[in-house]
């Protein structure tokens, strides 16, 4: 057999091999009239922009304003799929075919790559009628061909960012208010990256030009820029597919382990990044500076404290399925499931274990150093948080993202009320209110119009005491040991005819109504 003999064989085995998610969507997709008119509203646009330009006199004018018009409509085109994506998720979970849909056994990560690669392909399918354009654009002269190049190939993947996005936005929450408030956010978000990339292409002779020949030339810091840009894509395109997926999944199985190993790595990446590129300029800049460790142990104790906001605010208990994923499996899959598995006390072990790690890298400038300072103000509203969520809130606060709440709650009062309380106040007794605050407090030791250090500050060992017994604290939920005792009951969201009374039956509403 030939080499394209091969090359189609192999194409027909994969094709009967794809996802039903992505087959179901790109079918759909090419039937709909909306796609179709906005396809070939773009063509149109495309046309006459390109007959325009061919009259104008002045070529390098015509040929910049020609990929301008492409570049723009094609951007808007991306656009339009992604919100296409966030409704068709919405939409199938809103209707009875999503039980036909879990009925398959897809995997909900599946379902989301699904929808994803269905978006991709139909961004290729824009890429096939713009492109063509795009090279008139050059041979009208104006604009460089590794430019016309970094289009047709930035453009698809934006449009896979972008649908990647907009596909876990439509996965959080399954009833309506959810669903349209998490529209109107995917939409305007649509709406600023269409206006963010118009001003792209439009001075793309003052910015992407002038980077693509320094990325030719090899340049350092045009590469690493390069890089920076290609890992965050692929970051997004990993965190939203994860998130999704795990939104997707049943609440009484493992939905924990995905987002938190993904949080760490990404954690990590960017650390090993900064690391690099403190290592490459060494040579301009000292590597062992205070200021720089400081700053990167305190952006890494906010990434830590935004990683226990999730992770402790679970439940403390777990559900049997959820027990045994974490005590299934080899020795080494058992020992990362005691910080990656589903469960409070998991999740604060994870917690701390960030902490201490952002921690020892500012460990020779303690105490008086910001990086603990943010610890010990976030483990102080993680743990209140959490104890009057499931305290005296806990009647209002039963479920994970009621607790997160709570806790975000519990850090704008921390934050505000002894800021309100010190404007009544003068001298020592004001230092030391504000100093409680997560809000001024930091502003209070390490502004420049400030020389008491935390050390030389009652308020300033008041925060470290009370974030000592906040950590003291997370220990012991760290500590606990999880029963799998806990039992997941069907909710409205979940589209569970169980859980409406049903009017008009008799007995059988009454016993409906009192097992809701």
């Amino acid at each position: 057999m030939t080499i394209a003999g091969r090359t189609i064989a192999a194409l027909v085995i994969r094709a009967e091999r794809a996802n039903p998610m992505l087959v179901r969507r790109v079918r759909q997709e090419l039937r709909n009239r909306a796609f179709i008119g906005a396809y070939l509203l773009s063509l149109v646009v495309a046309g006459i922009s390109a007959i325009i330009a061919s009259k104008m006199s002045d070529g390098a004018s015509a040929g910049q304003g020609l990929f301008v018009a492409i570049a723009i409509a094609w951007t808007a085109l991306m656009c339009l799929q992604a919100m296409a994506t966030h409704r068709a998720i919405t939409g199938d979970r809103a209707a009875a075919s999503w039980d036909l849909i879990e009925l398959t056994g897809m995997p909900p990560m599946r379902m989301v790559i699904g929808v994803v690669q269905s978006n991709l392909i139909l961004g290729l399918l824009g890429a096939a009628g713009l492109a063509p354009f795009l090279v008139m654009a050059y041979l009208l002269r104006g604009i460089d061909l590794p430019t016309i190049v970094f289009a047709i190939i930035a453009l698809p993947m934006l449009g896979a960012v972008l649908g990647s996005l907009a596909a876990c936005a439509a996965c959080v929450g399954n009833n309506k208010n959810a669903s349209k408030g998490m529209g109107l956010l995917v939409a305007v978000g649509l709406i600023g990256v269409f206006a963010g990339m118009w001003g792209i292409w439009a001075t793309t002779q003052h910015g992407v030009s002038p980077w693509l020949a320094e990325v030719l030339r090899g340049r350092t810091e045009a590469l690493l820029i390069l890089g920076i840009v290609l890992n965050s894509w692929a970051a997004l395109i990993a965190a939203s597919l994860v998130f999704g997926g795990a939104l997707l999944t049943h609440r009484a199985l493992n939905r924990s382990s995905g987002p938190r190993l993904v949080w760490i790595l990404i954690w990590i990446n960017w650390l090993a990044w900064f690391i690099g590129i403190m290592w490459l300029e060494s040579r301009k800049y000292p590597i062992w500076d205070e200021e720089v460790w400081t700053g990167l142990g305190t952006a890494s104790v906010l990434w830590a404290i935004a990683f226990g906001l999730f992770a402790v605010t679970e439940d403390i208990d777990v559900t049997p399925r959820q027990l045994q994923a974490c005590t299934g499996g080899g020795r080494w899959r058992r020992l990362a499931m005691q910080f990656l598995g589903p469960g409070s006390a998991r999740g604060a072990r994870a917690t701390l274990a960030m902490l201490l790690v952002s921690l020892a890298m500012c460990v020779a400038w303690m105490p008086n150093n910001l990086a603990l300072l943010i610890a010990c103000y976030g483990c102080i509203v993680l743990m209140l948080g959490d104890i009057v969520s499931r305290g005296p809130l806990r009647t209002w606060c039963q479920t994970p993202p009621t607790r997160r709440v709570a806790v975000v709650t519990t850090a704008i009062v921390l934050g505000v009320l002894p800021s309100l309380i010190s404007m009544f106040m003068t001298g020592d007794s004001k230092h030391f209110v504000l100093a409680l605050s997560p809000f001024a407090g930091p502003f209070q030791f390490f502004s420049y119009n400030h020389s008491q250090t935390i050390a030389e500050s009652v308020g300033g060992w008041a925060v470290l005491g009370l974030g000592g017994i906040a950590m003291l604290a997370l220990i012991r939920r760290a500590l606990h040991r999880e029963a799998g005792i806990a039992r997941i009951t069907a909710s409205p969201d979940d589209a569970n005819p169980r859980t409406k009374p049903k009017s008009g039956i008799g007995k059988n509403s009454k016993a409906t109504a009192e097992a809701q």
